[in-house]
């Protein structure tokens, strides 16, 4: 491993999935090279990043996505004293079997096939819609890898890195040329995972979106089903969960006040709905993560 900080945490873990966020608290211009064995995305929070990737010079900044892939070297230049960053490390057979999942086999055929190009291109700036889903996936998966390997979190983490592949393909749009046209159930899919992200705090009902889709709930859920392997009040609740488990690690709230956020009819209900899906109540949750933290 490199000596640089910075490089120690993007080429992570060899030959296991890595995911880290980093706060860098001097700045360096020590220009040091490094190879990752792994694919490799980082999007930065804040700060500067300059570096290269084949020749090229690049300067990241806030909500800019770096991806290398595997044997791709890597030059960093200089960071700033602020900068601040997600990454994640995914070994090749990891991603493969990621991008040969059944969405990602339907929707990027030549991708899912090979896997022996560029995913997205260099140094994009996403949107904050794109920058907050993927901020969501990252913290579900964080605690889930490096360094266990063991089965249960490797069956966790495949289909989270898959959502996340995919996610920052269509923003990015890199691969246009490769992406399927949606079918009319797709299409219906697509905004209803669009709207979910705009409503899920206020609307826990299907009712709620399948009107908007001008479907019958029957009807709106086996196509939602059908297209993304998981019906809407499994979205629904995966995203109620994604947001309260990022309010419990990052905010200092009590949990009445997540549960109002939410717009949980109690305490109570809330509490029931997180120890369903975590297995312990919110507050052992958030206890937990500090003390691993720590």
């Amino acid at each position: 491993m490199s000596n640089n900080i910075f490089l120690q945490k993007y080429e992570g873990l060899k030959n296991r999935v890595f995911a880290c966020r980093v706060a860098m608290e001097e700045a360096n211009e020590e220009r040091i090279q490094s190879v990752s064995e792994c694919w490799t995305m980082c999007m930065v929070h804040s700060g500067v990043l300059e570096y290269e990737v084949d020749g090229v010079h690049h300067k990241a900044t806030e909500r800019h996505l770096i991806v290398t892939y595997p044997d791709q070297a890597m030059t960093v230049e200089r960071y700033s004293a602020d900068l601040s960053a997600s990454i994640l490390s995914v070994p090749h057979e990891v991603m493969y079997a990621a991008m040969r999942y059944d969405i990602s086999k339907k929707r990027f055929p030549n991708i899912s096939s090979g896997m022996n190009q560029p995913i997205v291109e260099q140094n994009v700036v996403l949107d904050h819609k794109t920058c907050h889903e993927l901020h969501l996936l990252f913290s579900i998966l964080l605690p889930r890898v490096a360094p266990q390997t063991d089965k249960e979190n490797r069956a966790v983490a495949v289909p989270l890195i898959e959502a996340m592949t995919l996610l920052m393909i269509e923003a990015t749009q890199s691969h246009e040329s490769l992406l399927l046209p949606k079918s009319h159930n797709e299409v219906i899919s697509s905004n209803f995972m669009e709207l979910l992200q705009q409503n899920f705090r206020e609307h826990h009902e299907v009712s709620f979106y399948s009107a908007q889709a001008g479907l019958t709930v029957k009807y709106f859920s086996a196509i939602v089903k059908q297209t993304t392997n998981a019906t809407p009040q499994e979205w629904i609740a995966r995203s109620l969960y994604y947001e309260a488990c990022q309010l419990l690690r990052n905010t200092d709230k009590p949990v009445s006040d997540i549960a109002f956020d939410l717009n949980f009819s109690s305490s109570s209900s809330f509490v029931r709905f997180f120890r369903n899906r975590e297995g312990v109540p919110p507050g052992a949750f958030r206890h937990g993560k500090e003390e691993t933290n720590d």
